[in-house]
């Protein structure tokens, strides 16, 4: 099946995704044709899950949420999208432990905290971290205390992409390390590692006390 950009949600704009979209992504998760490279797609979620245990999840832009049947030790997850054909897909393919929920993350709230909150499904990708700042503090707000937040930023790959991220912040969603991690501090989290991947860095932050 051919996606086309008209298919694709778009948080920016607020345009949904397509029911061809939604159904092309839940067919991914059913049966995917290479479980090996399926897993390293989701190697954040691998990760996580294999540092908690008995944890409550909140998943930012979790489209079709068949994946997250990768987290075995979770007790409890939550899923976010603002999209209702993926939101659809989700309840259907999503594990008996997940509950999702369709809405934008910055209005999103809860009454119990969640051990971690997983942010690479939208935050990073859509808008520049300048203009994100404040869902690493809405993240923080709604962790316990040490809880773990997943953050994917893009880093400047070469030299046209560092001027840019240096002169340009808010028109462009590449950051530099130093001050992605910057950001990561005001909002009150310490960096425990990141995993750079082929695209973009997976940093896992801790929430610090207070």
């Amino acid at each position: 099946m051919d996606i086309a950009d008209a298919d694709r949600p778009d948080p920016r704009s607020g345009r949904q995704a397509s029911q061809r979209y939604a159904d092309h992504w839940a067919r991914s998760h059913v049966a995917p044709p290479d479980e090996v490279a399926y897993r390293v797609g989701y190697a954040d979620l691998l990760a996580l899950d294999s540092l908690l245990t008995d944890y409550r999840l909140l998943d930012v832009g979790c489209g079709t949420g068949g994946y997250l049947r990768l987290a075995k030790n979770a007790r409890e997850i939550v899923g976010v999208d603002f999209s209702e054909t993926m939101i659809a897909k989700a309840r259907e393919l999503g594990p008996a432990n997940a509950t999702f929920a369709c809405c934008r993350y910055e209005n999103y709230t809860s009454d119990r905290l969640f051990d971690a909150v997983r942010l690479g499904g939208v935050v990073g990708w859509y808008a520049p971290w300048p203009g994100n700042a404040d869902a690493l503090r809405r993240a923080r707000a709604l962790l316990v205390r040490d809880g773990i937040v997943v953050a994917t930023y893009v880093p400047p790959r070469n030299l046209l992409q560092w001027l840019k991220s240096l002169l340009f912040p808010r028109r462009t969603v590449v950051i530099s390390r130093r001050r992605f991690l910057a950001m990561a501090r005001a909002a009150g989290f310490e960096l425990l590692f990141a995993v750079e991947t082929a695209h973009s860095v997976q940093a896992f932050l801790r929430a610090r006390p207070g």
